[in-house]
């Protein structure tokens, strides 16, 4: 029982710490998070090894692992081989693990949605201390997206948690979700009302950094989680009073960048050349097409991409070279089909985990485990750096739902 009570309190502690990491003190050189989680490593060593190793035995696990070991085969046969993306990835799989080796089926939920939950409040409070009073002084209304982008780079942030702004709102998104689903099937009015208030609140900072992609995932998340447990028709009217409260205290600035995609977008569909558009991520889509056969069987290696067939290719900035801004193609660009495949089966066995969970349990935290996964799944298309702490917390949790001792 202790041991039940110790795993939960590090599990919470450690979903707080994940947002603030950059602005906690380091020690030798070390950051508190790493230092955080030797102490998990030690714990799990000594109190929940069986646990560990029964995830690590599991064929999710497995497909990871086999993974890393193709990715590594693959770079270690290129030119100018490099690890850096590699090893970062790594690292969020074993922390994957430790969240997975220190959850526990219905006693870790609570905690999990306490800490998500205290997070988004804390964020939310930075963001109105800072972002959301210069979002709102910025009275310009009918702004080109280029406008609106400049206006964004220029925002103060060093106040706030020092991270970058789509991972902030990714952080937000997360916690709105998830208070969300909780609060649907919260059996008091006092949780029920408290986690609709969060999740409001969350989902409406989540918008001040202006990410595109964080909206895009949060609304498409709880749509698909709505669609699966056939709770949207009941949702309609929380959706009417959620737009309502969005359009009246939004900045028009934040509807000023949004509507500029949708132009760039319509542009697009009547033939303009990706690469010449103003907008970044469309641009970014160009460079993709342009490279798309280069990669093929075998990848062109993370050490070439980042090096000199990067500063050869249309990715290059200068002598600064950009990412694809999804997953799957960052994998492909890197180390090929094969690695690609692996990722997707992994995703593919976490889904079936999840659903397979769902329907042996019919377990009112179903909404919650489900929301998780699509979350982290969304994001993978709009970001290459798999190795994000996000990844560990989404990852982990449905990996713990592998582990026999949960049933």
């Amino acid at each position: 029982m202790k041991s039940l009570k110790i795993n939960n309190i590090l599990l919470f502690i450690l979903l707080l710490l994940f947002p603030v990491d950059n602005q906690l003190p380091t020690f030798f050189g070390f950051s508190s998070l790493y230092l955080y989680f030797i102490i998990i490593s030690v714990y799990l060593l000594l109190f929940r090894l069986k646990k560990v190793l029964f995830i690590l035995n599991q064929p999710v696990a497995k497909i990871f692992i086999l993974f890393f070991i193709i990715c590594f085969i693959t770079e270690v046969f290129h030119s100018e081989p490099r690890f850096y993306m590699y090893s970062r990835t790594m690292l969020m799989f074993i922390a994957s693990i430790q969240v997975g080796a220190l959850f526990d089926h219905k006693s870790s939920y609570p905690f999990i949605i306490y800490a998500l939950g205290l997070s988004g409040i804390l964020i939310s409070n930075n963001i109105y201390g800072s972002i959301y009073s210069q979002l709102n002084s910025f009275s310009q209304q009918g702004l080109t997206i280029q406008e609106v982008d400049a206006l964004r780079a220029s925002l103060d942030v060093t106040e706030l948690i020092k991270e970058n702004l789509n991972r902030v709102a990714n952080y937000l998104g997360l916690s709105g979700v998830i208070s969300y689903f909780f609060a649907t099937e919260s059996k008091t009015k006092f949780k029920k009302y408290l986690f609709f208030s969060i999740s409001i609140m969350s989902i409406f900072f989540a918008f001040m950094p202006m990410s595109r992609s964080a909206i895009f995932i949060i609304f498409a998340t709880m749509f698909f989680v709505m669609f699966s447990f056939k709770m949207v028709k009941k949702s309609i009217i929380i959706f009417i009073i959620v737009g309502f409260i969005l359009q009246t205290f939004i900045p028009s600035i934040i509807i000023d960048r949004f509507i500029g995609t949708t132009k760039l977008a319509a542009e697009a569909e009547v033939g303009l050349d990706l690469l010449d558009s103003k907008d970044s991520r469309f641009r970014m889509y160009g460079k993709v097409l342009k490279h798309f056969w280069e990669p093929m069987p075998f990848g062109v290696g993370e050490g070439n991409y980042w090096g000199d067939w990067g500063l050869n290719s249309s990715f290059a900035k200068g002598y600064r070279i950009g990412g694809t801004h999804n997953t799957f193609l960052q994998i492909y660009f890197q180390w090929g089909i094969l690695p690609l495949f692996l990722f997707c089966l992994f995703m593919r066995k976490l889904y079936l985990i999840i659903m397979k969970n769902i329907s042996l349990n019919n377990s009112s935290y179903g909404k919650i485990q489900l929301s998780f996964y699509l979350y982290a799944f969304f994001l993978l298309f709009f970001t290459h750096n798999i190795y994000l702490k996000l990844f560990s917390i989404c990852f982990g949790i449905n990996l713990g739902l592998s582990n026999k001792h949960n049933e």
